[in-house]
């Protein structure tokens, strides 16, 4: 199995350094080596990690995701009406 030597953080979908540089080993307990480095957080990392949610989650919606959710609705909403009327 190929692990990656350390892992960062991911923030906004993309992986990057920890703030503080910092890592913590992830040891193997069967055989008590390294197996590999984990990014250490901090305060600044996860203000950061708070910051890029907040813009998705608030965010107004996109055009398409407007409109992609309005016909969603439009073709329940006829959906249920076609099955009432052929009841």
């Amino acid at each position: 199995m190929n692990i990656p030597s350390q892992f960062g953080h991911v923030i906004n979908g993309e992986f990057v350094e920890p703030a503080s540089g910092e890592y913590i080993d992830s040891i193997d307990p069967h055989e008590g080596s390294v197996v590999t480095r984990i990014a250490r957080g901090t305060k600044e990392d996860v203000d950061k990690a708070v910051a890029a949610g907040e813009l998705i989650f608030f965010r107004p919606p996109l055009l398409i995701d407007r409109r992609q959710r309005l016909t969603l609705v439009g073709l329940s909403v006829f959906d249920y009406t076609e099955s009432k009327l052929l009841c």
